[in-house]
């Protein structure tokens, strides 16, 4: 009785995996799981808020400019340095 279960079950499955709207139902199926996997990046690709700023609050004197000469190529990103507190610094 099992054996019989198991020789239907695949023979549909298969006669169901060749027909056309199985196919394309799959395709969809896996662009939609793809897009909503990739929303953020997605979201992100369409939105340009132009140069963002990066406050920097260096102690040492010796990372804001490390950070400034590795920076310099890239126009998206805008270097502060802040001389206050870490929570002063965020209200700005």
């Amino acid at each position: 009785m099992n054996n019989k279960f198991w020789i239907v079950f695949l023979h549909t499955y298969v006669t169901k995996l060749k027909s056309k709207s199985f196919f394309i139902s799959t395709i969809i199926t896996a662009f939609i799981v793809f897009g909503i996997s990739q929303l953020d990046r997605i979201i992100e690709a369409f939105s340009d808020n132009g140069q963002k700023t990066i406050g920097v609050i260096d102690e040492t004197n010796g990372w804001y400019e490390a950070l400034q000469s590795q920076l310099q190529s890239n126009k998206e990103i805008k270097l502060v340095r802040h001389d206050k507190s870490e929570e002063q610094a965020k209200e700005l």
